[in-house]
């Protein structure tokens, strides 16, 4: 028997040394991507910072969880490894960790052309509830972003 890729990863805390393999996945998978120095100021500054893998990493979110609304920052996989379920898994996690810190919602952004990420929110019982003008860079210039939120007061 075979086994599947997402039963043999563990989600853990993003480290220090988890960041190479966490910048290669951010440059590879955006035209404009997030920064090392934002990357490393985001675990200085005590993010609630997840990687998906082992020795390799195959995924990470960086989110602020507090005991009032919560906010996914960065959710990203590595395109080899995507549609696997890795982000359901992190997005389980998510949930789960703000609930037990008593989180009333769970915000993001998503690109309006990310329909693959879109259509994962929405799965999750994110729910649009606005829109942000221009909000990504692109190759063409600016993008919109839609605002997803998740009650989890229900």
């Amino acid at each position: 028997m075979i086994a599947r890729l997402i039963e043999t990863i563990e989600i853990r805390k993003m480290t220090n040394d988890d960041l190479r393999q966490v910048i290669d996945i951010e440059n590879k998978s955006y035209d404009f991507p997030w920064s090392e120095a934002v990357i490393k100021d985001c675990l200085v500054n005590n993010y609630d910072c997840y990687v998906a893998g082992q020795d390799n990493i195959f995924g990470y979110m960086i989110s602020k969880i507090t005991n009032q609304d919560s906010h996914i920052l960065n959710l990203t996989i590595d395109s080899d490894y995507r549609g696997q379920g890795i982000g359901s898994n992190l997005l389980d996690l998510m949930i789960k960790e703000c609930k037990l810190h008593r989180s009333n919602y769970i915000y993001l952004e998503a690109r309006v052309t990310n329909t693959i990420a879109r259509n994962l929110y929405q799965k999750f019982g994110f729910r649009s509830i606005g829109v942000r003008k221009n909000y990504y860079r692109n190759k063409l210039g600016r993008e919109d972003a839609i605002v997803y939120r998740r009650n989890l007061l229900i």
